[in-house]
């Protein structure tokens, strides 16, 4: 049989090549599970999620979002989509931080955004409104900057951009823009002049939208504040009432106000007495919350000189320009830092420090001295036109709080004027009565300039273990309200300018001088000022700057005096900022006009109690050209007679207790006396008292 080379044949046929032995298989290739898997998306180098941190990570529209499901739902639950064609556009999607803003505005009736640069806050205030417009029916809202330009840049040309996006209108000439399917309103303002405030203050809205918050005045500001209120009960039904949304970098020393009534929420009490703190809340954008900016917008401004670093690139609210205590910091990386809770351990040694105050505030500071060598003012007490005898009371009480049963209070190191004898307590010395009642009082050291100052310095430092020398408990409100805005005196470096450029009068404010009235620019240092009840000599005097705004007030009996806005003035309740005065108030003022004595050939004033007389008017100029503007630092009283009103001229107590630092040396230690024993009988000092008046 003839070979076939059939299957199953075993044979090969003659000169047949031999089949080749089968290939190995080939490897399956190594890919990446992720591109396997999706395509690749966009993630942000440093911008995160606020509330996840996730980085966030871009879709095919441009938009940010986190990449976490729960997350992103809340953004888009808080966007903006819009329907073109019958398709769905998402033409706004806030970062989770943006939507932290939105929901604090439902909870509170003022909230501020801001802190750090970068945080779009322009951008979501304006969103913001677009969206309770296209849902809210006649709400009426006004967003405002400080001036014109600033308007127009930031918001008017792109509420004019984006009107037909919602189908609004947008009319120029009012600067406004209006949605027809609510009817409801934006319109832009401007704080350029008298006219415009005036009108903003003559209507009601039902959301008031400052940006840049520290770029206002503060009088101005808290007015225009009391203009939300609405008739309208859809903008109670969905937003709960009127509403202040404001936004806001940290900024200069006037900014102090912004922080005061939205993130500390420790405002002088003295001049906002009904402030409710719990109307205000912040929510703090950081620079990593935003994925919209420069990449290397965070570079740039971590570059910039102090304190503008912190200020932009950390939001840090406690740091000023010209600050003298530069070295104070309330966080450092994110950290508590100078203003922290500490535990004080039992048996600890205390020592207080006590700035005296009658109608101008008090202060005692308790100090903690930590085994560690550490110094914490655990605990401070502010007051003011209170009798000396309720005084040391109020500071047994603190002391008997603070100090366990093996804790010592060494001393009160004290304001040296309380040792000279005035009528504020019967015609002796004040200390005398803090010393009745067991209070290891100690005359303070009231050296000023660089000695007097450099302790406090000192204790600002970090120390060996990389802790600051000196800690301050958060609930110390006026002393960390006050000591990060202290700056430098124009005249010496060393020393805390007691005035501020914005705390002076004009030259020809007449001063009374033991020698009769003198023009502020022509008293010298040694020339002896009246107070309210005592000469006292002028350590400093001379001009202070320059200002192109001044206010004038008036009293029913033709009194004037003019100076910078936040010249201190005199009232029965403390001291009040002249722009702050209003119609009606009264102040503190000379009984009569100067009487005028001749002893020897010397001309002197004689002394004389101090009456109210009431504000007839307050007027506001502005100078073309530069007005100079004058004050003095007067010894022991930080107060003088100016044009026949009483102002005023710091608080000490913390430069006390820091030149004072105990040492082996120091006085005897003190444990507050129970009550009911002789030195606590603080009845008796009132009788007593009340029987010398």
């Amino acid at each position: 049989m003839r070979y076939m080379g059939g299957k199953g044949s075993g044979r090969r046929k003659k000169g047949a090549v031999p089949p080749r032995p089968p290939l190995p298989p080939l490897p399956t290739p190594q890919v990446p599970k992720q591109i396997e898997l999706k395509a690749v998306v966009p993630t942000h180098p440093h911008a995160k999620c606020c509330w996840c941190g996730s980085h966030f990570q871009q879709i095919p529209s441009g938009q940010w979002e986190c990449p976490t499901p729960a997350c992103v739902k809340r953004q888009y639950a808080w966007g903006i989509a819009i329907s073109t064609g019958g398709v769905m556009r998402q033409v706004f999607l806030p970062t989770p931080r943006q939507v932290e803003f939105f929901q604090a505005q439902r909870a509170f009736v003022r909230t501020l955004y801001g802190g750090a640069a970068g945080g779009a806050k322009s951008h979501v205030l304006r969103w913001g409104l677009y969206r309770v417009c296209l849902t809210v029916k006649d709400l009426h809202a006004i967003i405002i900057r400080a001036n014109y330009k600033d308007l127009e840049e930031t918001h008017l040309l792109n509420m004019e951009r984006d009107a037909a996006l919602f189908g609004a209108k947008y009319n120029r000439g009012e600067r406004r823009m209006y949605f027809p399917q609510t009817k409801a309103t934006i319109v832009g303002g401007h704080m350029d002049d008298k006219v415009a405030k005036e009108g903003y203050l003559s209507r009601e809205y039902d959301i008031i939208v400052p940006d840049e918050l520290v770029t206002y005045d503060e009088s101005d500001m808290i007015e225009l504040f009391s203009r939300a209120r609405t008739s309208n009960q859809e903008v109670v039904k969905h937003l709960g009432g009127p509403k202040i949304w404001a936004a806001s970098n940290p900024g200069p020393r006037g900014a102090l106000w912004v922080r005061d009534f939205f993130i500390t929420k420790q405002v002088d009490h003295e001049k906002y007495p009904k402030y409710r703190p719990e109307w205000h809340t912040f929510v703090q954008a950081k620079v990593d919350d935003n994925p919209y900016i420069d990449l290397t917008y965070r570079d740039n401004l971590d570059q910039m000189p102090e304190p503008r670093r912190s200020q932009l690139l950390e939001g840090d609210w406690s740091v000023f320009e010209g600050a003298f205590f530069g070295a104070f910091k309330s966080f450092v990386n994110g950290r508590p830092w100078h203003v922290k809770e500490v535990a004080v351990p039992r048996g600890t040694e205390w020592f207080a420090s006590m700035d005296w105050g009658f109608n101008q505030p008090y202060c005692v500071l308790w100090w903690a001295v930590l085994p560690d060598g550490h110094l914490h003012i655990a605990r401070e007490l502010k007051g003011s036109r209170e009798d000396p005898v309720d005084v040391a009371e109020k500071m047994l009480a603190v002391t008997r709080g603070l100090l366990t049963d093996t804790g010592r209070l060494r001393y009160v190191a004290a304001d040296p004027s309380m040792w000279n004898k005035t009528g504020q307590d019967h015609g002796k010395a004040i200390v005398e009565t803090f010393r009745k009642v067991g209070l290891p009082m100690r005359k303070a050291d009231n050296q000023r300039g660089k000695n007097g100052w450099q302790n406090c310095h000192d204790l600002l430092r970090t120390a060996p273990d990389g802790r600051p020398w000196l800690t301050i408990d958060p609930s110390c409100r006026y002393f960390l309200r006050t000591i990060p805005i202290q700056e430098q005196s124009p005249h010496d470096a060393d020393d805390v300018n007691s005035d501020g450029e914005d705390h002076c009068l004009v030259g020809d404010t007449m001063i009374t001088t033991r020698n009769g009235e003198q023009r502020i620019d022509e008293v010298r240092s040694g020339a002896e000022v009246w107070t309210r009840d005592s000469w006292q000599s002028v350590i400093w005097a001379g001009q202070t700057g320059i200002t192109q705004e001044t206010w004038t007030l008036t009293t029913t009996d033709g009194r004037r005096l003019t100076g910078t806005s936040r010249h201190p003035v005199a009232q029965a309740n403390g001291f009040t900022w002249l722009s702050f005065l209003r119609v009606g108030d009264d102040l503190l003022c000379d009984q009569t006009s100067p009487i005028v004595t001749a002893s020897s050939g010397v001309i002197a004033i004689s002394p004389r109690s101090l009456v109210p007389r009431r504000v007839q008017a307050i007027d506001v100029a502005q100078h073309a050209q530069p007005v100079p503007v004058y004050n003095l630092t007067v010894n022991q009283r930080p107060e003088f007679v100016a044009n026949g009103i009483l102002v005023h001229n710091c608080a000490d107590a913390w430069r006390y207790g820091a030149n004072s630092r105990p040492g082996p040396h120091r006085a005897a230690a003190f444990k507050p006396p129970e009550k009911g024993s002789v030195a606590y009988d603080i009845e008796q000092l009132r009788q007593a008292a009340r029987a010398s008046a």
